[in-house]
């Protein structure tokens, strides 16, 4: 277990490789050198550890220049997943408030961090560009942690195709430079891979978040005035659009059970 009550088993990632994302995610990316410099790890494991987390779908990379060696720098970039990865390696394990509170306080300086790269990184996804409407919602400890929890939710409950993806993986984990001018296709890969990502996160949240807000105290609290959330019409359009769509797949299935009813009661009652 890590310090802080992360846990290594919710995404079996080996510690030196969480320290190596962990650096990328809070610092928005960086080269082997930079990774060897600012993490604690070995010029063995800068050079190693980017590779295992490309073959697990964690990162990108992209070309800049050249070292002394001749060698192409490659800096790397978390993707989507590899968002999730670090997020969902900050939930609490801990149930008791107080120690989550705690936690969350020594950790929400380097969680707003990773989350000012997020918005960098993926400038389309509201849950991250409008964090501050959905801490101010829920609260500097509770926003946290459903944050955390719909990432692990995701990562437990992945997109149907998401294995076709595995290839792409290995192969960047194994490119080699004279092979460089073939990442751009690759990389349209990686960004196919991070909507379905981004959909599965989306879905997590919202529908969690408005188990939230219907659960007895919330609303009630709602109904009495204390709470009068600041409008925000970002995320009240991605959360009306999924909800929707769940009604949809809802009504369709209630369909379904019907026509089933009438079925069997066609053929084994007469």
């Amino acid at each position: 277990m890590f310090s802080g009550g992360i846990e290594m088993k919710k995404t079996d990632l080996p510690e030196k490789q969480f320290s190596v994302i962990k650096w990328l995610v809070e610092n928005g990316g960086g080269s082997e050198y930079d990774i060897g410099k600012n993490v604690n790890v070995s010029s063995f494991v800068a050079h190693q550890a980017p590779k295992a987390l490309l073959t697990k779908g964690l990162l990108k990379f992209e070309p800049k220049g050249k070292a002394r060696t001749g060698r192409i720098i490659r800096v790397y970039y978390p993707t989507f997943k590899g968002f999730l990865v670090y997020f969902s390696l900050h939930l609490p394990s801990s149930p008791d408030l107080q120690s989550i509170q705690k936690y969350y306080e020594e950790n929400r300086e380097n969680l707003r961090r990773a989350i000012s790269n997020a918005q960098k990184f993926y400038p389309g996804e509201p849950i991250f560009t409008e964090w501050n409407t959905i801490e101010e919602w829920l609260g500097e400890t509770l926003s946290y942690y459903h944050l955390c929890f719909a990432a692990k939710y995701a990562l437990e409950h992945p997109p149907a195709t998401i294995e076709n993806y595995e290839k792409v993986h290995t192969i960047l984990a194994h490119i080699k430079d004279d092979e460089l001018e073939n990442l751009d296709a690759y990389n349209n890969a990686l960004e196919e891979e991070n909507t379905l990502w981004k959909l599965a996160f989306e879905e997590a949240f919202a529908l969690h978040y408005s188990e939230l807000i219907l659960s007895n105290k919330v609303l009630s609290d709602y109904m009495k005035g204390e709470i009068s959330p600041t409008p925000n019409k970002k995320l009240y359009r991605l959360f009306q659009e999924i909800i929707d769509v769940k009604i949809k797949e809802a009504e369709e299935r209630i369909q379904r059970l019907k026509l089933m009813k009438k079925a069997f009661k066609a053929k084994f009652k007469g």
